[in-house]
């Protein structure tokens, strides 16, 4: 089930002393991966039961197009941070238009959460493969920057995040 809603599932708010430990290592410069990592894990301490969160931005560089960051409760050979190239051609083309994020820009959607037990009749690039780890919701989110924070294509920062909660979100 793909549902587009203001998300309201988890009946805890962030605490504010999360909030500010974000905001605040996030103006002392902390590297992206470990801010994720840090969120993530104080998300999971104050009972969200996040099992993995993936961050991407585009970035302004002549070979790379964007950052990606990822996190996972469980070990894995995926790097924590990764460049990718252009996404305008060829496989990193079609991968793009198949994902979820891709879906949203489409249809001007800037949340969306999939019940992942529906994977198999979805065509979305990686749904499946999270489904077969075990995780249960997928929670994906465009945040669009104001019209003034907009630097050419880039104009918004995606992130997703996953639980292998039985009841989901």
């Amino acid at each position: 089930m793909i549902r587009q809603t203001h998300y309201q599932g988890h009946s805890s708010i962030p605490s504010l002393a999360l909030m500010n430990w974000l905001t605040g290592q996030g103006l002392t410069g902390l590297p992206e991966n470990e801010l994720l990592r840090g969120f993530c894990e104080r998300c999971c301490a104050e009972g969200l039961e996040l099992s993995r969160g993936l961050v991407v931005i585009d970035t302004l560089h002549p070979i790379y197009e964007g950052r990606g960051f990822r996190w996972s409760d469980r070990p894995s050979n995926e790097s924590d941070a990764f460049e990718y190239g252009s996404t305008a051609d060829g496989d990193a083309a079609k991968s793009w238009r198949r994902s979820v994020f891709f879906h949203m820009l489409e249809n001007g959607h800037d949340e969306m959460v999939i019940d992942l037990a529906e994977a198999p009749s979805m065509d979305f690039s990686q749904i499946g493969d999270l489904a077969e780890k075990g995780h249960k919701h997928y929670l994906a989110f465009v945040h669009r920057f104001g019209e003034n924070g907009a630097l050419g294509l880039m104009d918004c920062l995606y992130s997703c995040w996953t639980t292998r909660r039985e009841s989901g979100f």
